[in-house]
């Protein structure tokens, strides 16, 4: 088997067509009544490139925004006779420069990408991909070929189908002969990704799977949740360990990859296949109605603030929005729940320096001169009553301090001496 170096690289890199990254707002400077709201912002990994005609790349696009919608990003070359891209995977056509750019489904932002492509080839004929036997099978994936190209719904096709043909990310070699493989994405560009050939030689020893077996028979999850499924193949050096997973009832609960999406209350059955179909292991996914949560909820004895569903985390900006009467900070933790009293923040957190902060009651965070203590005949901090000083950012001062133009001490409790 022989499988160019460059091509592997590619197939190790995973490609975000479709990217789904939800960020958290985290108060980084502020007086304490300005909110500060995010918009949704796209960032290239790369600003620039240098490549060689006929070689890849690949561009990662990372989106940031307070919508806790999906992010999907759309690509763009000012120049397809220089560089053309599919899914963010850019490929060096002919001498010259050219812009990438990925823009977010909004339209409002976008980031560009610069290529520039020396040494034009125009007879490059792509990298091989893979030395198959007549009659034999390969997974695109097994031969590390962009098997996330799959996830960016492109699909696979060869310029000669007498040579080898490509169903569902399987290769089948048919006669002796060398041909193109092309990565095809939704609006039809068609990108060269190498080539196969096909040889007489026969396979040297093909050791069979025997046995597919999951860690449970069964399993629940909730509508629009997710389970990876753990496969184990048997024997452990089974020759192709290409798995080809499928659901009885793919509008209950669909597969990929083994990840397991339920969609909506119901039974499926979720099945592992050999590619020769000889070998099979079943499971039970059983999908849930999933309960709808909005706003403010009280459950395990504190308050959690959920938005379509999804639970807040991190800091936040609580506004009118979000039920509250006048805006503050919150900090929900990474469980979710309402963070109150004193609390130790680090870099956890998204905290660039750890501190204590303090936030009442009512989960809003303190600013300024503060007076804590039960003494005081509230319900804050400790015994007995101290004053203390609060940063407009909520870092609790000690020591030295200058405020408002008077010099005063605080000790390591931040309690003024």
């Amino acid at each position: 088997m022989k499988i160019r170096t460059k091509i592997g690289k590619l197939a190790a890199m995973a490609v975000v067509a479709a990217s789904t990254v939800t960020a958290v707002a985290t108060p980084v400077a502020f007086t304490g009544t300005q909110a500060v709201m995010a918009d949704e912002v796209v960032t290239l990994s790369k600003n620039s490139i240098e490549m060689k005609s006929g070689s890849f790349d690949l561009l990662i696009a990372r989106v940031d925004s307070d919508s806790l919608a999906g992010k999907i990003v759309t690509w763009n070359s000012s120049d397809a006779s220089v560089a053309i891209v599919t899914g963010g995977i850019v490929r060096a056509v002919g001498e010259g420069t050219a812009t990438i750019t990925a823009t977010t489904r909004d339209g409002k932002n976008s980031d560009t990408c610069k290529v520039v492509v020396t040494n034009g080839d125009s007879n490059f004929t792509g990298e091989i991909v893979a030395d198959i036997a007549e009659g034999g099978r390969k997974a695109i994936s097994g031969i590390k070929v962009a098997a996330a190209l799959a996830k960016a719904r492109v699909q696979f096709v060869t310029d000669n189908e007498k040579i080898a043909t490509v169903k569902d990310g399987i290769i089948t070699a048919v006669k002796e002969g060398t041909t193109k493989l092309y990565a095809v994405a939704q609006d039809g560009t068609k990108t060269l990704i190498g080539t196969i050939n096909v040889i007489k030689e026969k396979v040297e020893e093909i050791i069979p799977v025997s046995k597919i077996k999951f860690d449970e028979a069964s399993a629940t999850i909730k509508e629009g949740a997710t389970k990876v499924i753990n496969a184990i193949i048997e024997p452990l050096n089974a020759t192709d360990k290409t798995i080809i997973w499928s659901s009885d009832n793919p509008d209950i609960a669909k597969v990929a990859d083994g990840v397991v999406t339920g969609l909506k209350e119901g039974v499926a059955k979720i099945k592992a296949t050999t590619p020769d179909g000889n070998v099979v292991a079943e499971m039970i996914i059983k999908v849930a109605k999933a309960i709808s949560k909005d706003g403010w909820v009280y459950q395990d004895g504190g308050w959690y603030y959920y938005r379509m569903g999804e639970a807040y985390t991190g800091w936040h900006w609580m506004t009118g929005s979000d039920g509250e009467t006048t805006p503050h900070w919150s900090y929900f933790g990474q469980d979710g729940r309402l963070r109150t009293g004193w609390v130790w923040l680090t870099a956890g957190d998204g905290e660039s320096v750890a501190h204590w902060s303090y936030f009442g009651p009512n989960g809003w965070l303190r600013t300024g001169w503060q007076v804590l203590g039960k003494g005081t005949g509230n319900p804050d901090g400790n015994n007995p009553a101290h004053n203390s000083y609060f940063g407009d950012n909520g870092w609790l001062r000690t020591g030295t301090q200058t405020i408002d133009g008077k010099i005063y001490f605080f000790d390591i409790r931040g309690w003024q001496v």
